[in-house]
């Protein structure tokens, strides 16, 4: 929650601190009071661009700086990968000056995007007509899980085994079901081995009778030429020698 906001030469606020204790707070005044204003520089702490028109007349820079405090999980998270140092409060320095403006969380130096990211896991601002993070299918299910006070940390965990478990058992299967097709396969070779009913020297026969055939054309046209009737006698002997 937001537990201070002190605002420096912002508009028309020369210099104001606000503290906020737990509960709900109600900010009341009469038209052009200045709540306006303070939603303004809410807005700014969660990365709206600045404009130097926001510096108070004779000024040269404005600054804004809230103090945040009990971080949840989620935003811990952010500002680690953003190399933020882990801290009790959280505090956001935001400068708007000429030239170029800068922003600072726990004294570290962030860009509008990153201010942006830290900004949904800080506070919303809702306005006439705008709901903000209610309106973000991105949102829901952190919505449920703030508003049931839990974590879903555990359950992450636990999926996240469910998911290896689940993928080893497909793999499982999947080798399984390789290994029946082998095994019909070599049953359907060796049942073919069987049916054959081979015996001791029946390759080396086999092998011979393969030679046999294979020289069965040549042998077949030689001895055709041996008997034709077309050749003399002689001819036709040498042939037939030949061919025998």
């Amino acid at each position: 929650m937001l537990r201070e906001l002190k605002i420096q030469n912002f508009a028309i606020i020369e210099n104001s601190e606000l503290s906020f204790a737990p509960g709900m707070t109600v900010l009341t005044g009469e038209t052009g009071a200045g709540k306006t204003i303070i939603i303004d520089a809410l807005s700014l702490l969660l990365g709206t661009r600045a404009n130097i028109d926001m510096i108070r007349y004779g000024e040269t820079k404005a600054v804004i700086e809230g103090v945040f405090d009990a971080p949840s999980e989620k935003l811990l998270a952010v500002l680690a990968q953003m190399d933020i140092p882990k801290e009790a409060l959280l505090t956001i320095t935001r400068i708007v000056q000429e030239g170029r403006s800068t922003t600072r969380v726990n004294g570290v130096s962030v860009t509008s995007k990153e201010l942006k990211d830290l900004s949904l896991y800080l506070l919303d601002i809702h306005v006439q007509h705008d709901t903000m993070r209610l309106f973000d299918p991105s949102r829901y299910l952190e919505l449920l899980d703030d508003y049931a006070q839990t974590s879903i940390t555990t359950y992450q965990e636990l999926r996240s085994k469910y998911n290896n478990a689940m993928q080893d058992y497909l793999d499982f299967l999947a080798l399984e079901s390789q290994a029946k097709e082998q095994l019909d396969y070599w049953q359907f070779q060796y049942q073919e081995l069987v049916d054959l009913e081979l015996v001791d020297g029946e390759a080396t026969k086999l092998e011979e009778e393969r030679a046999g055939l294979k020289n069965y054309d040549k042998v077949y046209d030689l001895l055709q030429r041996a008997t034709s009737a077309d050749a003399d006698a002689s001819r036709l002997m040498v042939e037939s020698l030949s061919a025998m």
